[in-house]
């Protein structure tokens, strides 16, 4: 259900493979990568101008979140449900990058980026300025900074801008945590202890098994939740986007826990594709809505 637009998903599927993914992955924001991006049409899926839907957002997110992509990818799919169309466009090229916090104080891009948004605990959105800025490095390798921002203009932050950047979160995870039990599996099929693939033990394959069935389970929700948003863009969509997120960012977490653990600890993966695949997880989790902001939205409505 989650192929979205299929030749297209592959379209991205093939750059993300070809061009993104090495065996000693470090992360960092490649400016040419993003351009390219732009350039196949993916920053501007699910909007008025870019076309697509939030089928093909989850679909093409969850092919860069397995490669371990690192940019301001929930914050460009958020941006684009606030800004103007104008603004929509230079951010779709790639021309404009766009910060979207809830935290005055802290902005995830926010030396690089050209627009800045922070939504409130009420939910409201409001351009602003940064008054004092200074770098903030991240293990997951995003461009974060201590900001002092001031609010300058106000924006319309519906249910759909908070329910993408749950989808685009969840997609991002599912798709780095999938493949860090497919790169835990291949481990445990090759290395061998007592004479016998380590994969042959139950203690390893029964929690790798059981977290590639929760995984895909959150994907086929992922497809749910993002075909919920595309036909009722209302706040049923946005409680399932937000359960969604609570659930696959719990599996992402557990999967890489556990494959680092079949390899027997981070001393003998660091710098290696998984290591980089279990920073971006836990980082790319912080992003989006906050925790506190998707459980509210979570809970089950009363009558």
């Amino acid at each position: 259900m989650l192929d979205g637009n299929s030749d297209f998903r592959r379209i991205v599927r093939r750059f993300a493979r070809s061009r993104l993914v090495s065996e000693e992955a470090m992360p960092h924001f490649d400016q040419e990568n993003w351009f390219a991006l732009a350039g196949m049409g993916v920053l501007g899926l699910g909007t008025t101008t870019g076309g697509g839907s939030a089928l093909d957002v989850a679909a093409s997110i969850e092919e860069l979140g397995a490669v371990g992509f690192v940019g301001p990818l929930v914050e460009t799919f958020m941006a684009c449900q606030m800004l103007t169309e104008e603004d929509v466009e230079s951010v779709s090229r790639g021309e404009t990058i766009a910060s979207v916090t809830w935290d005055a104080t802290a902005a995830p891009w926010g030396r690089l980026a050209d627009i800045l948004i922070l939504i409130d605990s009420d939910g409201e959105a409001h351009r602003c300025v940064a008054e004092r800025i200074s770098d903030v490095e991240t293990l997951g390798g995003d461009c974060w900074a201590h900001v002092e921002l001031r609010p300058v203009a106000g924006l319309n932050a519906g249910h759909r801008a908070f329910a993408i950047g749950e989808i685009a979160v969840s997609a991002y995870v599912i798709g780095a945590g999938i493949r860090v039990v497919e790169l835990a599996a291949e481990y445990a099929r090759t290395r061998r202890q007592f004479g016998r693939p380590i994969g042959d033990y139950q203690a390893v394959s029964h929690p790798l098994a059981e977290l590639y069935a929760r995984l895909h389970s959150a994907r086929d929700l992922l497809g749910v939740a993002a075909t919920e948003i595309d036909t009722n863009d209302s706040s049923s969509a946005g409680q399932l986007s937000a359960r969604l997120r609570l659930i696959s960012i719990q599996s992402a977490v557990d999967a890489a826990q556990l494959a680092i653990q079949v390899h027997g600890g981070m001393g003998f993966v660091n710098e290696t594709l998984l290591a980089h695949l279990s920073k971006r997880i836990r980082h790319v989790s912080l992003l989006g809505p906050p925790q506190w902001f998707s459980e509210k939205k979570a809970r089950p409505t009363r009558a």
